[in-house]
């Protein structure tokens, strides 16, 4: 019998980029209507000791001796079975087992914790089928090892903490000593009375932006020149106050008594951050523009950004028709999101 697990996606409502630094942000688990990733995991016996794993990208598969072939852009997921195979104490050599895994993408475009949710939501299936229960950090630490690939080795850990989670976290990197660790508490925010939340997807054509590359362009924009973890402190500090302070009034106002224009400037003012830090794009711009002309109270880019990048607005209900056929007519997919109250678990 197939084993079905999903998990939502997310957005950073702020400090992206920042996070990765051991700045603030604000992180929330999100569903695009309803929709998240999910996977259909099933194992038979077979001569053909194998993981297979299909998606909308393409196919690869995990032979018994590790070795990978098939669609390069899965490799990464790899590690996310061998992380729960290794914790198991699985072997797929002599195991006389096939799995076969499909991929349901929910359609979240590119800056909304793909690289995060698609695993955690594997790792979920494959303990099941497994017949282990794993705890919280056995599906971060498989989920995380495939996100930090996606990321160049530079993941805050933020994405994957998030998709696993049932509720938006304050959330921040910690380094110390070489090494770094995580802290996270969750926050209740909901929008200000009356508001809602657009996600709007920049895409028109041409290579997406690679999130490792995105990252690149940032540390050289702010002249660092050093990996996160070895980064003075001082230099950190400057890096991350600016996106700190947003964060943290972002937070006051991300309530139902909050006030939605103040909210709106701070979604404007991160944004302007960003795009100074150079991680914007035609599309996002041309995107945040439209929201903000037909009445959206803020906008900003979420997630890596760069072309084919991710835009939420802050919307008044009643003008999120308006918003969504204004971003639609200029062929941009817009979608209304919601807070996820379940992070990656089997259905």
């Amino acid at each position: 019998m197939a084993i079905h697990a999903s998990a939502p996606n997310k957005i950073h409502i702020a400090g992206e980029h920042s996070v990765v630094y051991g700045g603030l942000a604000l992180i929330a688990p999100v569903e695009l209507e309803g929709r998240r990733n999910s996977v259909e995991l099933s194992v038979s016996e077979s001569n053909e000791e194998e993981f297979v794993f299909s998606g909308d990208l393409g196919r690869f598969t995990i032979r018994p001796d590790g070795s990978q072939g098939g669609a390069e852009i899965y490799f990464p997921m790899a590690q996310c079975v061998r992380a729960v195979f290794e914790k198991t104490g699985f072997s797929l050599r002599g195991s006389g087992r096939k799995f076969e895994c499909v991929l349901h993408y929910g359609g979240a475009p590119k800056g909304t914790g793909n690289s995060a949710s698609i695993p955690a939501a594997l790792a979920a299936a494959l303990y099941r089928q497994l017949g282990v229960t794993p705890g919280e950090d056995d599906i971060f630490n498989a989920a995380y090892a495939v996100d930090n690939i996606y990321h160049g080795g530079k993941s805050s850990g933020g994405d994957v903490r998030a998709v696993i989670s049932a509720g938006p976290l304050l959330f921040r990197k910690v380094f110390a000593n070489g090494t770094a660790s995580f802290e996270y508490r969750n926050v209740g925010l909901r929008p200000p009375e009356g508001a809602e939340l657009l996600l709007a997807d920049s895409y028109k054509s041409g290579p997406l932006a690679n999130t490792a590359e995105q990252i690149s362009t940032f540390a050289r924009r702010h002249g660092i020149a050093k990996p996160p973890a070895e980064l003075p402190e001082t230099e950190r500090k400057t890096v991350t106050a600016p996106f700190d302070a947003i964060v943290e009034k972002m937070e006051k106002e991300f309530a139902a008594g909050g006030n939605p224009a103040e909210l709106g400037r701070l979604f404007d003012q991160n944004h302007r951050l960003l795009a100074e830090s150079g991680v914007s794009s035609e599309g996002i711009e041309e995107c945040v523009s439209i929201s903000r002309q037909n009445g959206a109270l803020g906008a900003k880019l979420i997630g890596a950004g760069g072309n084919g990048g991710a835009v939420l607005a802050l919307c008044e209900k009643k003008g999120i028709p308006k918003i969504r056929k204004a971003l639609a007519e200029r062929k941009f997919a817009a979608y209304p999101v919601t807070f996820s109250q379940r992070g990656a678990s089997v259905d």
